[in-house]
């Protein structure tokens, strides 16, 4: 692992490795890299209230399900959900909760978080569109067409 990585895993709370390589732990929202992913606000007012509420029953953060995170090497932070957790993170957000409950999957390059970020998104209808399309866009810039000229708008449109 890059030294990046490991320097990320030893400043945050592992609270367990699974056999599956999976890392359990409690990661401050501060190393998680939030770049713009559309969400829905219905969806996350309603999360929100609902993890305020397990909170106030006695559950630290409120969350009764971890998000799933991506551990990439040379990169400082964790990439946003790679597979789970766009909303519940978004609403520990808001409540200024100091970390979330998160599973690492280590190893990850980014062509992997944008695979797992594409699928996850073919299930949330609300925000579907939005997130291929820019996920897409990505990748896209990712390959040697990219590099003539070519955008993914005019290959989609063929």
């Amino acid at each position: 692992m890059a030294a990046e990585a490991v320097d990320l895993l030893e400043q945050i709370h592992v609270d367990n490795v699974r056999e599956d390589g999976i890392i359990e732990a409690r990661v401050p929202l501060h190393f998680i890299y939030r770049e713009d992913v559309p969400v829905n606000e219905a969806h996350v007012d309603k999360l929100e209230h609902s993890i305020n509420q397990e909170a106030a029953a006695g559950i630290i953060t409120g969350q009764l399900q971890r998000i799933l995170l991506g551990l990439v090497p040379d990169f400082p932070k964790f990439p946003i959900p790679i597979m789970d957790g766009f909303h519940r993170t978004e609403a520990q957000v808001r409540r200024k909760t100091p970390e979330v409950l998160a599973g690492i999957r280590p190893n990850c390059t980014w062509e992997m978080v944008y695979d797992h970020r594409i699928f996850a998104s073919s299930t949330n209808e609300s925000v579907q569109f939005a997130r291929i399309v820019d996920w897409a866009e990505w990748i896209w810039k990712q390959t040697e067409w990219a590099e003539r000229d070519i955008s993914l708008i005019q290959i989609a449109s063929v």
